[in-house]
């Protein structure tokens, strides 16, 4: 779930109709059960970057955030404490409040939440719109945090049950129930996946549906590919026509370009000592590509696997290439010294805004990872932190 939250807040956001040049007035007003003075803000989110669009503050519960935006399509309402407002900017503090809206011309907008806190998976807060796509939209993240909250529950059961087994010292029965929560774990996106599938299936003629395919829980998977392959050829002409639709598309075609055997692209930027980035892939055996930045938490903490990692196996024809995506080249700098990451590094300035890097490995959220072959063709990728040491120590048949 980490990677799903993370990726809440890290979308690609296109426009969701073409032709409309003009800035589109909106006005969505809010009633929420927190603390007056907290901030409401309207992002734009381009790569992996909020572009703030609007904001106001809570009055008595109530909010108006008036403003326009460029383009008709999906954009970020969060609701922020104020007392980390500055910090947020700098990720150290996470949104109060938050959900997508679809803004479209002449549609009204109200935002309710039943409580305050940390409440990104809850069905208590809703967008209710005159907006038709708002409302599809509205509909997949309502389901989408019910599947969760019944998930949830079947975990915090397991969980009960594993602590009930270490306060009676049973540690044969602690074992299992953890290793039931690990598999647990697993399957769950499984679980999200085939929920989302069906969702995808059942609103062909919804421009909602490639967004979601595009921007939701990272389903851009290899392992997918002939789903959302086949699904593409079911969208409705309106639908494959609209800007999401078409972002589908050359996403599915990158796909396609990055699949395993792949050659795997250039990667373009400076190094350490300010030199253009060049590399040699027939001099090692296996080369993972790190797609990171400093902000980035899941990021940092994946960190002490790669230094391990590389200690262990550098010697061995292993080496590990990081490609930042902080927007200051200072921020970036000052986290490889400060952590000490010995490999390879690179920085693009454009990548913060979906450089040639970004676009060339279709990064649409971080951490993300290649895997590359003396050949250098692609073997692998996306394999999650707790599995790196066993693909790279199999790999290498260590």
């Amino acid at each position: 779930m980490r990677k799903i939250e993370f990726y809440l807040l890290t979308l690609f956001i296109a426009t969701g109709c073409r032709n409309n040049n003009a800035p589109i007035p909106f006005i969505i007003k809010g009633e929420v059960n927190i603390p007056a003075g907290e901030i409401v803000r309207l992002d734009k989110l381009i790569a992996v970057h909020e572009q703030p669009l609007a904001s106001c503050i809570v009055t008595n519960h109530q909010f108006i955030l008036k403003g326009s935006v460029p383009s008709e399509g999906i954009y970020l309402l969060g609701i922020y404490n104020v007392k980390y407002y500055d910090t947020m900017l700098k990720r150290q503090a996470s949104t109060v409040l938050g959900d997508e809206v679809y803004i479209q011309k002449n549609a009204t907008y109200f935002f309710k939440s039943g409580n305050g806190g940390e409440v990104l998976y809850d069905n208590k807060q809703r967008i209710i719109s005159s907006s038709v796509p708002e409302q599809v939209l509205a509909m997949y993240l309502k389901e989408h945090h019910d599947l969760f909250d019944s998930l949830q529950r079947v975990k915090s059961i397991l969980i009960n049950k594993m602590n009930q087994a270490d306060d009676a010292y049973n540690s044969k029965l602690f074992n299992l129930y953890a290793d039931s929560i690990s598999r647990f774990d697993r399957i769950n996106q499984d679980i999200y996946f085939h929920f989302t599938e069906n969702f995808c299936y059942a609103h062909t003629n919804s421009i909602i549906t490639p967004w979601i395919i595009l921007n939701r829980g990272g389903y851009l998977a290899d392992q997918y590919f002939s789903t959302w392959n086949k699904l593409y050829g079911l969208l409705s002409k309106n639908v494959r026509r609209s800007s999401y639709g078409e972002s589908l598309k050359e996403a599915l075609r990158r796909m396609g370009r990055l699949t395993y055997g792949s050659k795997a692209p250039s990667i373009r930027g400076e190094t350490l000592d300010g030199q253009n980035f060049r590399f040699d892939y027939s001099q090692h055996r296996l080369t993972m590509i790190d797609f990171w930045a400093s902000w980035c938490a899941p990021c940092m903490e994946e960190m002490s696997t790669l230094k391990k990692l590389y200690t262990l196996y550098h010697n061995k024809g292993f080496d590990i290439i990081g490609v930042s995506f902080d927007k200051s080249q200072a921020d970036w700098l000052s986290a490889v010294r400060k952590d000490t990451l010995l490999w390879n590094q690179v920085y693009n300035p454009d990548e913060s805004k979906n450089g040639e890097n970004a676009e060339s490995f279709d990064v649409h959220f971080i951490p993300k990872n290649y895997f590359i072959n003396n050949k250098g063709l692609i073997v692998a990728k996306e394999i999650q932190a707790d599995s790196l040491a066993d693909f790279v120590s199999n790999y290498l048949n260590l």
